[in-house]
């Protein structure tokens, strides 16, 4: 069951992705939901062991995610501003479960840059995760380890999710990022 997921997961971004046109600086933005291309000093991707396929699914549901009560762990947000994981720039706290919404006004979209990055590295992020789930029906983007990220993610319509989730052990610096809401 775990490698049909992952290789369903597999098909469906690689479809996806290959459906979107690269948006870089002040190029005009798609209406559809886009990922940017990532650079990592470290390893980056979707992950085949079943138990990381287990939690990416579990994530996406987000039903049984609940935001811990650590200071700057989830929430609703709008307008623009700044996302931070808890305790960025220092270290994070282990067994984080962070789940924000961030919504813009309707006929608006999401925008997330990703301004500096350093997350647990595992192969396939296994242990430390930041999802970015820019639409309902597709595959969030996963990320760990270190590097950047050139350009945005954009939303497909009025609404993101950002999910930040850690381990019992081993912790990094954490991600900030910025959000806005946009017209396209």
């Amino acid at each position: 069951m775990g490698r049909v997921l992952a290789v369903m997961l597999a098909v469906a971004l690689a479809v996806l992705t290959a459906s979107w046109p690269a948006v870089y600086g002040e190029k005009p933005v798609p209406a559809t939901p886009y990922v940017p291309p990532l650079h990592f000093k470290r390893s980056l991707g979707l992950a085949d062991d079943e138990a990381v396929m287990e939690r990416l699914a579990r994530a996406m549901d987000q039903s049984h995610l609940v935001s811990r009560s650590q200071a700057g762990c989830g929430g609703s947000l709008s307008g623009s501003g700044a996302l931070n994981s808890p305790g960025y720039p220092s270290e994070y706290p282990n067994d984080l479960q962070c789940v924000w919404t961030i919504k813009a006004p309707v006929g608006q979209h999401v925008k997330l840059t990703i301004d500096d990055m350093e997350i647990e590295n595992q192969s396939f992020c296994a242990w430390d995760q930041l999802f970015i789930r820019v639409a309902n029906e597709i595959v969030p983007a996963v990320l760990c380890g270190s590097g950047s990220v050139s350009g945005s993610f954009i939303s497909g319509g009025n609404e993101m999710t950002v999910i930040f989730l850690s381990d019992e052990s081993v912790a990094e610096k954490g991600f900030s990022a910025t959000y806005s809401a946009i017209s396209l």
